[in-house]
């Protein structure tokens, strides 16, 4: 798959085309994020399921007779599901992996790339550069996605946090629901 935009610009032939489409596609994904169409259609979707997460919460701490108020208590379980999250978290070993992987890897291959394109002319090197930020932008784009379907339970630990973050905040207003 990397190897495509190679073989595309040692032939000569669309490599233009072929960057153009990726850099509109990369546009119109991130232009997507920022509409307030796409904001508006997941804010119901949101309020519907916080509130339902809410209700589940606060018979949780009913239930092992934490009271709402009891401010300590529930800075304690914000703290323990921090805890958690960090801990089940696959992607810290990845990370610590990557700084030695930055350190020695990186180097090496801006070398390998400096000895191959001193041998090209600026037009030709041009294109290199960018279809290889184009890939960078593709594995921008894709990680997030990999995180979440990777370590797909994070989203729980964060609604768990920020459920229990607005009970500490709003617990008068959660006393007056009860």
């Amino acid at each position: 798959m990397i190897g495509i935009p190679f073989i595309i610009i040692k032939d000569g032939n669309y490599y233009n085309y072929f960057l153009f489409i990726g850099l509109i596609l990369i546009l119109i994904g991130v232009g997507w994020d920022f509409t307030s169409h796409g904001q508006k259609e997941l804010l119901t979707i949101i309020k519907k399921h916080s509130s339902q997460r809410m209700e589940v919460l606060l018979k949780l701490l009913e239930k092992y007779s934490i009271s709402i108020s009891d401010k300590e208590s529930i800075s304690l379980l914000i703290e323990e599901a921090k805890e958690k999250k960090n801990s089940n978290n696959p992607f810290i070993e990845v990370k610590k992996s990557m700084k030695i992987f930055t350190l020695l890897v990186v180097p090496l291959i801006t070398l390998i790339v400096g000895k191959f394109s001193a041998k090209l002319t600026i037009k030709d090197s041009l294109p290199l550069l960018l279809v290889a930020i184009f890939i960078c932008g593709i594995i921008m784009m894709i990680s997030p996605f990999l995180e979440d379907i990777v370590y797909w339970d994070k989203k729980y630990y964060d609604y768990l946090i920020d459920d229990l973050r607005q009970i500490l905040i709003f617990n008068n207003k959660f006393k007056e629901e009860k």
